[in-house]
């Protein structure tokens, strides 16, 4: 019995040495914050150029400080079992999204619209979520999907369009929820 306990304590001091720790302020970071700034901008001509980075800047950085708060390993479907299986307190994919878009929607932006987003909902082995941020007033597919999840804790974007591992829809059920806050 006591092997067997200790053997599970080292895989999982191993396996949850694998969080994502990448520095707040690093060259990295900085390259990832510009790079979601350039796709935001692109969203829509009337874009404000102060919001868009600030959008970019607290997308990439607060994704970085959930996974230290929700202690991130990888990969992401190990961190769900964790989770699932109460060892972890947070971390599934919907997670990630509400508290994104939250945080995102205390911002008040006004050049941007925040949409939880899912794909495959209401299969348990397929569903996932992420946020997507469209120009104001602009349609769900010319937007951006945020997601912090896919790689645990490094925040993941691309327009939704070319986005080629998920089809995403609205979640409008998960938005009046979250928002109403």
């Amino acid at each position: 019995m006591w092997k067997v306990f200790a053997s599970i304590l080292i895989v999982f001091v191993f396996l949850t040495g694998c969080s994502n720790k990448t520095p707040v302020n690093s060259s990295q970071t900085q390259q990832r914050i510009q790079s979601l700034y350039a796709l935001l901008m692109k969203l829509d001509k009337e874009i404000d150029s102060g919001e868009a980075m600030d959008l970019a800047q607290s997308s990439v950085t607060y994704t970085q400080k959930l996974a230290q708060e929700y202690q991130v390993v990888s990969p992401p479907l190990f961190h769900n079992v964790l989770v699932n299986i109460g060892i972890k307190k947070r971390g599934l994919c919907f997670e990630w999204c509400d508290d994104l878009c939250y945080y995102l929607y205390k911002r008040k932006y006004k050049s941007f619209d925040l949409h939880p987003a899912g794909y495959a909902v209401g299969n348990y082995w397929r569903e996932h979520n992420a946020l997507v941020v469209t120009a104001k007033d602009q349609p769900f597919p010319e937007g951006v999907v945020l997601d912090g999840w896919r790689h645990s804790g490094e925040l993941f974007f691309t327009p939704v369009k070319e986005d080629r591992k998920y089809d995403w829809a609205p979640r409008n059920d998960r938005c009046v929820i979250l928002l109403r806050y």
